[in-house]
C-alpha cells in the first residue's frame, strides 16, 4: 500500500515504478502482483542487480505488460517473457536507468 500511496502522491497513480533493492525475482514478482491486485495499475518493479530483475504487471484493461517489457528491453537490453498481465525478465542495465525508462513509458500510456 505504501508504494501505491507514494506513486499517487507523486502524480503517478495507477502507473507505478519502484525499486526493491536486493530483492530477488520471486519477491519482485510477488510485490508487482500485490500492487495490481490492490487497484487498477500498471507496475514496473526493479530488484536485484547483476543482472537486474524486473517484473511488469498490469490490471488495467488495454494495457499490456508485454508491450511495456518490449520497450524496456529495446532501450536497456535483457531477456524475459510472460503474459499480457505479467512479464518477468533480467536486464543488464542499472536500476536507475531501467526505472527512468519505465516511468517515461508508463507516463505515455493511455488512461
Amino acid at each position: 500500500r505504501r508504494i501505491v500511496s507514494e506513486a499517487a502522491a507523486a502524480g503517478h497513480a495507477g502507473r507505478i515504478v519502484h525499486r526493491l533493492d536486493g530483492w530477488d525475482a520471486a519477491g519482485v514478482k510477488a510485490v508487482a502482483l500485490a500492487i495490481t491486485g490492490l487497484a487498477p495499475a500498471t507496475a514496473v518493479l526493479v530488484g536485484r542487480a547483476d543482472p537486474t530483475t524486473v517484473a511488469v504487471a498490469t490490471s488495467i484493461a488495454g494495457h499490456d505488460a508485454r508491450s511495456v517489457w518490449a520497450s524496456i528491453q529495446a532501450a536497456c537490453g535483457g531477456k524475459g517473457g510472460g503474459t499480457a498481465s505479467l512479464v518477468q525478465g533480467a536486464v543488464p542495465a542499472d536500476a536507475d536507468r531501467i526505472c527512468a525508462e519505465a516511468q517515461r513509458l508508463l507516463d505515455g500510456l493511455p488512461e
